[in-house]
C-alpha cells in the first residue's frame, strides 16, 4: 500500500507542478487529501466486496481493515513530510 500511496501522490503533485506556475499550491492539503481520499475509497471498496460475499452483512474484520487503512495512510503521510 506504501508503494501505491507513493505513485499516487507523486502522480498529484507532478500533475499539480505543471500548473503551479499562475500561483501558489498547498502541497500539505494535497498529500493530506490524497492520502485520506485513497484510504477511504480502499476502506469503501473493501466493505463493499465484504457485503456481497458475506451476504449483506458486514464483518469485524472489516472494521480493523478500516482502521489499519487510516493508521497506515497516517504513517505514510507523517514520514513522507518528514523526510525519511
Amino acid at each position: 500500500m506504501a508503494l501505491y500511496v507513493a505513485i499516487c501522490l507523486l502522480g498529484v503533485l507532478t500533475a499539480v507542478a505543471e500548473r503551479a506556475d499562475a500561483g501558489h499550491v498547498s502541497v500539505f492539503t494535497l498529500v493530506w487529501g490524497t492520502t485520506v481520499g485513497l484510504a477511504l475509497a480502499h476502506w469503501f471498496a473493501f466493505r463493499l466486496s465484504a457485503r456481497l460475499v458475506a451476504g449483506g452483512a458486514g464483518t469485524v474484520r472489516s472494521g480493523i481493515y478500516a482502521a489499519t487503512i487510516v493508521v497506515v495512510a497516517i504513517a505514510i503521510v507523517k514520514n513522507i513530510l518528514s523526510g525519511h
